[in-house]
């Protein structure tokens, strides 16, 4: 009779055990992409994410000098759109822009450009100028971890105009731009069906590794990297592994909050490791950061709550 009641006291003190594993993460990971008006696919839901303010106003000075390069006057266009975790801004010149752009990169070659609004206020990109350039010009902005609408910059370009300015490292006109402002609110496509939850995964953990940062493949210049893994299980697993959509997506990490916050944005590509885990967030350069994103996948207890003030 007593081994009958130890076991059944295993068993029981085993099923809390998972039970309080289960419950320590609350996340979701779902393909979808950024809504476009269009019509939905079969059984996509459209749904409202929150996106995540940065954690302090992130300001950066820059000093420019001579005179602003190109205005709204010199660019006929501007095209943009998100790739991953970054945003592809092409601006396409007039014929008086391309010629004083061309003259302006051949004599300033090496050194780097801003782009900023028209009101001086925001750091949209910088480029370095390693050739001539006559017809158009792209400029990578980075929207990571706090995700941006492609769709911002077009709309603030068009409001606000444009300026493109040559820097310099230490002396010239100083200014204090802010980054790329972030929709509050963002509006996603999302397949249902490919929707996973942190039940989903086991072995949530964070994992380092080598880099080589140096500039060649023979120049052995390692630093430390780290990223956010999971194991996926094996029915997880079946279901990421089904043939991908005959368009892009994106995977998107999103918090247990009402609306949820986007914590990261995967390419298929990347989402899926050598060894069958599934990378959830990376790469981070020092462990305090990754741990800071781990902690913002678990569960919060109640008791964990601040009181209110009296």
């Amino acid at each position: 009779m007593m081994n009958v009641l130890k076991k059944l006291l295993c068993l029981a003190l085993c099923f809390v055990s998972l039970t309080a594993a289960a419950q320590e993460w609350d996340f979701t990971l779902v393909a979808g992409r950024e809504h476009e008006g269009n019509l939905l696919l079969p059984n996509w839901q459209t749904v409202k994410v929150q996106a995540p303010a940065p954690e302090a106003p992130s300001v950066q000075s820059f000093f420019v000098v001579g005179e602003t390069w190109l205005t709204e006057k010199d660019v006929a266009t501007i095209k943009s759109h998100r790739q991953d975790n970054n945003i592809f801004t092409t601006l396409m010149f007039t014929p008086q822009g391309a010629r004083t752009f061309k003259r302006l990169t051949t004599q300033h070659r090496g050194k780097v450009i801003l782009l900023t609004d028209g009101r001086e206020q925001y750091s949209l990109a910088a480029a370095l100028i390693t050739h001539p350039i006559d017809n158009n010009l792209q400029l990578i902005t980075s929207v990571h971890p706090d995700i941006a609408d492609s769709r911002d910059i077009i709309r603030l370009l068009r409001e606000n105009g444009l300026r493109v300015y040559l820097t310099h490292p230490e002396h010239g006109r100083k200014l204090m731009l802010q980054e790329m402002p972030k929709q509050p609110i963002l509006t996603w496509e999302i397949d249902p069906d490919r929707r996973f939850t942190a039940d989903d995964f086991n072995n949530i953990r964070i994992e380092a590794e080598k880099w080589n940062v140096g500039e060649s493949i023979n120049e052995n210049s390692f630093t430390m990297r780290y990223r956010i893994v999971a194991t996926p299980t094996a029915a997880a697993r079946q279901r990421m592994s089904q043939p991908r959509f005959p368009f892009l997506f994106m995977w998107l990490l999103l918090d247990g909050g009402q609306p949820p916050a986007l914590l990261n944005t995967l390419s298929d590509d990347f989402l899926h490791d050598a060894n069958g885990d599934v990378a959830l967030h990376g790469f981070f350069l020092n462990e305090a950061d990754a741990r800071k994103a781990l902690a913002k996948l678990r569960r919060t207890p109640p008791d964990d709550k601040t009181p209110p003030k009296q």
